[in-house]
C-alpha cells in the first residue's frame, strides 16, 4: 500500500514537478507544519464555540427572566432591564425593586379601587410604562414623607399597600432622582441601538427550551445507562456484603478467643498504653509480668522503658547485637555482666529481660541523678559516661559519640534536648573545613587484686573485669570511628 509520501510525490510529478528526496522531504514537512497550524486554529475555535454558547446561554436566561416579569407585569422587556441597570448602578438591590414593580402592578390587578386612588393623588394610571406609572407613584409619597417623621410613616404605609416594603421604601426616598436618570440614560440606550427586546426575550425563551430539551435528552441517557450498569453494580454490592460478613464473622471468632488482646496488651503497656483487661499469663501458661508495676517498681516515667526496648532491639525478643552475643542479648539488649548482676539467667526470656533492663535503667538514672544521662550510661556504659562528664562537665551531651546521641534522641524524643537531625548535621560537619579528623583512640587498664587465696575465683574475677572494661572501648572505639566515616559508608 502506498505511503502518504509516495501519493504526494506521484502527484506532484503528474503536474510537472521534478522533485528528489530532499525536495520531497522539505514539501511533506511544510504540509505538516500547516496541518498543525490548522488543528491548532481548530482546537481555537472550538474553544471560542464553547465560549460563545456558554454567554449566549447567559444572556438568554436573563432575557427569559425578563419575558416571564414582562408577562407578569404588564411591562415591557426594556424597560425591566432599564429598571434592574438603574439599580445596579445606584447601589440598590436588584431582586428588591424589581419585585416592588412586580407587586405593584398585582396590587393594581386584584385590589379594587387601588387605580382610582392613583388617580386621585393625580398619577396616570393608563401609561404603557408601568416603571414610569411606578416612579410616579414613589414620586407623591417620597414628597409626603418629606413633610415630616408622621408624614413618612404615612407615606411608607402607603408604599407597603402598593406592595414596596419598609427597606426598599428607604432605598427609593434616598435615591429616586439618580434611578431615574439611570433609567431613562438606560432608555435611550435601547433607541440607540435599535433592538427589538420584547422579541429578542421571546427567542430566549424558546432558545432556554432547546438548552432544556437536550438536558433532558441527556437524562434519559443517563438513566438508560444507569438501568445498564445498575444490575452489575447491585450484583456487585451483594457479593461485597457477603465478603463484609464473612469478615465480621471472622473477627468476632478471633476476638472471643481473646488473641488480638494478648498481642497488643505486652505492646501497650511496654509503651505506657492501656488495652483494657489485659491476658495474665503467657503461651506457656506462665504469669505475665505488668509492665506498669515495673514502672512503679523501678520508679521510671510511663513508656521510658518501651521507648528503650523499641531502641534496643525493635521488640524482638532473640535479638542480638551487632557486636556479639556476650555484648548485648534479648529485648533490653543485657551484656552477660549485667544480666549476671541483675539475676537474668535467660536473657531471651521476655519477663526476665524487661525485669533486668528496667532495673539496670533505674540503678543508672540514680547513678546520674538525671534521666537522660541515665539512657546515656545505658548505651555507652557508666563508666565512658563519666569520663566524658568528667572533661565536658555541662557540655557532656554535645561529646557524646554519635551512635549514643542518636540512641539518647530515640529514646526520649523531645525531652533529650535536641533533635536526631541536628545530632546527624553535627557528626556531618566533624570533618570539614578543618581537614581530615585525626583519631586516637588509647585505653589503659589497671586491675588490682587483694585478699584472694583461690587462684580459679581470681582468674574468672580477672577475666569478668577485663571484658567489662573492653566493652566500654569497644564502644568508645565505634562511635569515634562512625564520626570518621558516615553511617552507611
Amino acid at each position: 500500500m502506498a505511503t502518504d509520501r509516495q501519493v504526494l510525490k506521484e502527484f506532484l510529478v503528474s503536474l510537472g514537478f521534478q522533485l528528489d528526496q530532499a525536495g520531497l522531504k522539505k514539501f511533506t514537512s511544510g504540509v505538516n507544519d500547516a496541518t498543525k497550524r490548522v488543528m491548532a486554529i481548530g482546537a481555537a475555535v472550538l474553544g471560542a464555540a464553547a465560549a460563545v454558547e456558554e454567554f449566549v446561554k447567559h444572556v438568554s436566561q436573563s432575557m427569559e427572566k425578563l419575558y416571564y416579569a414582562s408577562q407578569r407585569t404588564g411591562a415591557t422587556v426594556g424597560s425591566l432591564q432599564a429598571l434592574q441597570q438603574a439599580a445596579e448602578k445606584t447601589g440598590m438591590a436588584t431582586n428588591q425593586i424589581t419585585d416592588s414593580v412586580e407587586a405593584f402592578t398585582d396590587v393594581l390587578r386584584s385590589v379594587p379601587g387601588s387605580e382610582g386612588l392613583l388617580e386621585q393623588m393625580g398619577i396616570d394610571v393608563n401609561q404603557k410604562d408601568k416603571v414610569k406609572e411606578y416612579f410616579d407613584l414613589m414620586g407623591k409619597l417620597r414628597e409626603l414623607a418629606q413633610k415630616g417623621p408622621a408624614n413618612y410613616a404615612v407615606a411608607e404605609q402607603l408604599a407597603g399597600q402598593f406592595g414596596t416594603g419598609k427597606s426598599a421604601f428607604l432605598d427609593i426616598f434616598n435615591n429616586l432622582d439618580r434611578v431615574m436618570a439611570e433609567y431613562q440614560k438606560a432608555l435611550d440606550l435601547q433607541k440607540q441601538s435599535n433592538q427589538n427586546l420584547d422579541k429578542l426575550a421571546r427567542d430566549s425563551v424558546e432558545m432556554m427550551n432547546i438548552f432544556r430539551d437536550v438536558e433532558n435528552r441527556f437524562t434519559v441517557i443517563g438513566q438508560k445507562l444507569d438501568s445498564l450498569i445498575l444490575p452489575a453494580v447491585e450484583k456487585w454490592g451483594r457479593g461485597m456484603e457477603r465478603i463484609l460478613d464473612a469478615t465480621t464473622r471472622l473477627i468476632d471468632k478471633f476476638d472471643k478467643s481473646g488473641w488480638m488482646e494478648k498481642i497488643l496488651h505486652p505492646i501497650d503497656a511496654l509503651m505506657g498504653r492501656s488495652s483494657g483487661a489485659a491476658p495474665t499469663r503467657d503461651a506457656k501458661g506462665r504469669p505475665l509480668i505488668d509492665v506498669s508495676s515495673l514502672n512503679k517498681k523501678y520508679d521510671l516515667p510511663p513508656g521510658l522503658l518501651g521507648a528503650l526496648v523499641k531502641t534496643e532491639s525493635g521488640f524482638k525478643p532473640d535479638a542480638v547485637s551487632f557486636r556479639g552475643e556476650q555484648y548485648g542479648a534479648g529485648l533490653t539488649q543485657l551484656s552477660e555482666g549485667t544480666a549476671r548482676q541483675y539475676g537474668v539467667k535467660n536473657r531471651y526470656d521476655i519477663q526476665e529481660s524487661l525485669e533486668g533492663g528496667a532495673h539496670y535503667l533505674s540503678d543508672l538514672i540514680r547513678t546520674f541523678h538525671d534521666i537522660r544521662k541515665g539512657v546515656a550510661a545505658y548505651n555507652y556504659g557508666p563508666t565512658a559516661l563519666q569520663r566524658i562528664i568528667d572533661q565536658y562537665g555541662e557540655k557532656w551531651q554535645e561529646n557524646l559519640p554519635q551512635e549514643t546521641a542518636e540512641y539518647l534522641v530515640k529514646v526520649l524524643g523531645d525531652q533529650s534536648g535536641t533533635t536526631l537531625g541536628a545530632v546527624r548535621a553535627r557528626f556531618a560537619g566533624a570533618g570539614g573545613a578543618g581537614g581530615p579528623m585525626q583519631v586516637n583512640v588509647s585505653n589503659q587498664t589497671n586491675i588490682q587484686v587483694h585478699g584472694s587465696g583461690d587462684p580459679a575465683a581470681t582468674g574468672r574475677a580477672v577475666a569478668g573485669e577485663q571484658s567489662r572494661t573492653f566493652s566500654d572501648a569497644v564502644r568508645e572505639f565505634k562511635s569515634s570511628f562512625s564520626a570518621v566515616i558516615p553511617q552507611g559508608s
